[in-house]
């Protein structure tokens, strides 16, 4: 959490700052917001020039597990779209982040300078980002990554209407090299790459991107004029279904596979609604409608990887909800030529109801993740510059009355985010009223970022977050996950 120190005179103060809830003084050289570093075990920032609106992360072949996000230096590679100034400065990025060591909670917080620090001994300890890029026309509205074979294929959104496909293989492999003279020789013999594919079918821009993590080279588009279009690759190359999924009355603005089935989607919309898709369905309609998912646009979706009935989703309203599709009402439908019937399912009006709703967040929800390894974590984002980690399996206050130990230790961690306190502070922050307005299920608040667009958990390191607004890039790892 963020907490601020009230200066004075002769002493200094800190209290918790909560966003939304808490208020600043109206003097501003009285109270000032600092961060408080030992509420996180990781926490770097990194600048790419351009801010990027879109990212994805880079499986490695360094392992996953507890036991990698608990080994030093870490290191995590993306690549990313740049939302640059004017067209032609645009780039897709791969980069790599090494050199990332835990936080250094007493050096962040020692304010006297001591002479005898080793300087040499302080450079090593610095992160590194390495940088390969390859020029791309026009602002990336979303990008995603999928190794097939031995090649790292690159999706992304163009503002211009276009959806492209790279192989940014060598770029990866030159900035993991992290030589600056090769980097720079590469995006100098870079600078007129094409793309491998291009598909300009949609006739509009978008944002809805995902690929299959169950079929290798399938790909899913979805566009601002309501069309969701399938791509296969094949021994021909690239195809492009011509037959849209039909069925949003308006832009598409989020795509997600089912993470088990290799012929479902979801996907969200300005229309309110969020839509199960099969892809075997001929007709090319969805079987699932949530309809008024939300009081307006629904911007993004996260299906879980470990629940995998779950679907979790975030709107304009700053609303995040999540969904069971188990509780959907299925309905049989006869077909529009009288003879055959088909199942698909509407909750228009009294259906789907949400397990969980949160409005936590004051501006719309920008970006929804559930948690890799435990099917209870998710973490969002949204314009009022917050990022925030949740966990389901917290009990509400009724609930902890039968096991209070345990939902004390799942509580949100601002009782470790000013720690050193010992067990009295513990007991002040747990009874302070501020605190006790969050939900039980809050577990963190990120902040430090302006316009956060889009946040990513790494795929194998658990608890690993990594955010981009901006401001940049934050990549962190809180004591509450």
């Amino acid at each position: 959490m963020f907490s601020i120190w009230v200066a004075s005179s002769s002493t200094s103060q800190k209290r918790i700052y909560v966003p939304n809830i808490s208020k600043l003084s109206s003097d501003d050289n009285v109270e000032q917001l600092e961060c408080d570093y030992s509420a996180y075990v990781v926490y770097h920032k990194a600048e790419t020039g351009f801010p990027c609106l879109s990212f994805d992360i880079v499986e490695d072949q360094f392992g996953s597990g507890e036991q990698r996000s608990q080994t030093f230096p870490m290191t995590a590679y993306l690549v990313a779209g740049t939302q640059a100034d004017k067209d032609h400065h645009n780039r897709l990025l791969a980069m790599k982040f090494s050199n990332m060591n835990p936080v250094d909670d007493k050096k962040h917080n020692n304010d006297d300078d001591d002479d005898d620090d080793d300087e040499d001994e302080e450079e090593e300890t610095l992160p590194d980002l390495s940088c390969a890029s390859i020029p791309h026309s026009g602002c990336v509205n979303r990008i995603r990554c999928r190794r097939i074979g031995d090649k790292l294929i690159v999706a992304n959104w163009s503002d211009h209407g276009a959806v492209h496909l790279w192989n940014m293989t060598d770029a990866l492999n030159t900035c993991d090299e992290g030589d600056s003279q090769r980097i720079a020789d590469f995006n100098k013999q870079n600078l007129h790459t094409k793309p491998i594919y291009s598909f300009n079918g949609h006739h509009s821009p978008g944002f809805g991107l995902d690929w299959s993590p169950v079929n290798d080279g399938v790909l899913a588009t979805g566009d601002s004029q309501k069309h969701i279009f399938i791509w296969n690759v094949s021994d021909d190359g690239w195809k492009v279904d011509q037959l849209p999924l039909i069925g949003h009355e308006s832009s598409v603005e989020d795509i997600q596979w089912s993470p088990n089935e290799s012929t479902i989607l979801s996907s969200c919309s300005v229309d309110r609604s969020i839509r199960i898709w099969d892809t075997r369905n001929r007709r090319h309609e969805s079987a699932i409608i949530i309809a008024d998912a939300h009081e307006s646009d629904v911007n993004v979706l996260s299906w879980n990887r470990m629940e995998k009935a779950f679907i979790l989703s975030g709107g304009d309203d700053g609303v995040i909800k999540v969904w069971d599709l188990r509780q959907v009402r299925r309905q049989t439908i006869k077909s529009s030529n009288g003879g055959s019937t088909s199942s698909s399912t509407s909750t228009s009006g009294g259906g789907c109801k949400p397990v969980a709703t949160f409005k936590q967040h004051k501006g719309p929800i920008t970006s929804v993740d559930w948690h890799r390894t435990d099917g209870t974590v998710f973490a969002a984002s949204s314009d009022d510059h917050q990022i925030t980690q949740w966990d389901l399996s917290v009990e509400t206050d009724e609930q902890q009355d039968d096991d209070k130990e345990t939902s004390a230790s799942k509580r949100p961690k601002t009782d470790d985010s000013i720690s050193d306190g010992g067990k009295q502070q513990r007991k002040e922050m747990e009874d302070d009223p501020i605190i006790g307005k969050l939900p039980p299920q809050l577990l963190f608040i990120h902040q430090g970022q302006k316009e956060v667009k889009e946040i990513h958990w790494h795929p194998q390191i658990p608890g690993l977050l990594i955010s981009t607004a901006a401001t940049g890039f934050d990549i962190f790892r809180t004591v509450s996950v």
